[in-house]
């Protein structure tokens, strides 16, 4: 049996492991229970719920985080078509847990060819298989490389600007 959890429920006064056992267990609400949050329909609009209460989950997860020696924990559901209870969760790294659910759901971000421009000429110099190619071209990281494609960066210290390439 698990020791129940008595402390408090505010993520400013809770312990490292406390506060991110606390923040798992919001966001499962939130994506099961609220129907605006992004996620809602792969999670509450298809049924699924979380049949455990904040203090509960947080005993578990602080019990569960013992025994586990990967990094970055993440909790995921062992069969993705039932609720998030406790026979049906488990703590695992969160590159398995991205993986997985790459191979279950596929690849929400697929990778996107870049032109890679001379800022004072927009001359085409180079054309990067992916932004995060592009950023290792550049010197720069993915995230710059991504807004600049979004067109929320005009200008780059780089000397470089970078658009998404047109397909086909």
């Amino acid at each position: 049996m698990i020791k129940p959890y008595n402390g408090v429920l505010n993520a400013h006064k809770m312990d490292g492991n406390q506060k991110a056992a606390y923040e798992v267990w919001k966001g499962q609400r939130q994506r099961c229970s609220n129907p605006n949050s992004r996620r809602y329909k792969y999670y509450g609009a298809r049924g699924i719920k979380v049949c455990y209460s904040s203090r509960d989950f947080i005993s578990w997860y602080l019990d569960a985080i013992q025994s586990f020696d990967g990094t970055r924990p993440n909790v995921g559901r062992i069969n993705h078509d039932k609720d998030y209870s406790f026979d049906n969760i488990k703590i695992e790294s969160g590159s398995s847990n991205s993986k997985e659910r790459q191979r279950r759901a596929g690849n929400p971000t697929p990778r996107r060819p870049v032109d890679i421009y001379y800022t004072d000429k927009m001359t085409l110099i180079a054309h990067a298989e992916s932004v995060q190619a592009a950023g290792r071209f550049a010197g720069v990281t993915r995230n710059n490389v991504a807004q600049h494609c979004q067109g929320k960066h005009k200008q780059s210290r780089s000397g470089y600007t970078f658009r998404y390439a047109m397909e086909g």
